[in-house]
């Protein structure tokens, strides 16, 4: 792992711990907001978005690693409550 991919991915374990939230940036004109609701062998993320078509939540299990390339990307920021 090259040294920018390690330290976003350092940064991204502090950020994502279990009732924070981020929004991501799949696209540009889309932005959708995540919650962490769990860490699950230390290296997974169990996050849970708003479905609004269907009214309830969507809840996905990433591996750390993917969140710390869409950090490296600028396509995750933290939400400030």
């Amino acid at each position: 792992m090259n040294e920018e991919l390690q330290r976003a991915y350092d940064e991204v374990d502090r950020m994502l711990q279990p009732g924070k939230a981020f929004r991501t940036y799949p696209r540009k004109s889309m932005s959708e907001k995540m919650h962490v609701r769990a860490r699950v062998d230390g290296d997974q993320v169990v996050t849970r978005r708003w479905f609004w078509r269907k009214q309830r939540w969507d809840y996905r299990v990433e591996c750390l690693f993917y969140y710390a390339l869409l950090y490296r990307d600028g396509q995750l920021k933290e939400v400030k409550r």
